[in-house]
């Protein structure tokens, strides 16, 4: 976590809707841009992100039982501590298929590249690589 990621927070914690939702005796600082805001105040808004981001679940290998299961995420197998496999997959649901070149039955299940059976853990892919201009 970055002072640019805490600051970021720390505005859309300043911003006027969430200060009226959740805010109430802030109000009076929704009213101001965040740069007029004093250095006390805006060092507020900074520990309350700090505290917010803190609260939040940390990155790394969680269970696979917490992964989502609308986009692609990194899948492994860990046993005793130790990484066996690693890959970039998804959850995948097929209505399944009876064709000429056989029957693939429905399913619903983790699908990777190289087809990691029974992931154990995953973690969120990262952000791509800005291209240079």
């Amino acid at each position: 976590m970055t002072e640019d990621d805490v600051e970021r927070v720390a505005r859309a914690m300043h911003d006027p809707n969430t200060i009226k939702r959740h805010w109430e005796p802030h109000d009076a600082l929704a009213r101001r841009p965040w740069n007029e805001l004093t250095a006390a105040d805006r060092s507020r808004f900074l520990s309350y992100a700090r505290a917010a981001i803190a609260a939040m679940p940390q990155a790394g290998w969680q269970p696979i039982e917490t992964a989502p299961k609308d986009r692609q995420i990194i899948l492994s197998r860990i046993f005793g501590g130790i990484i066996h496999q690693i890959d970039v997959g998804g959850w995948e649901v097929s209505p399944g298929r009876d064709d000429p070149g056989g029957y693939d039955p429905p399913f619903a299940d983790w699908t990777s590249n190289y087809g990691i059976e029974e992931p154990t853990h995953w973690m969120p892919l990262p952000e791509p690589p800005q291209e240079k201009k």
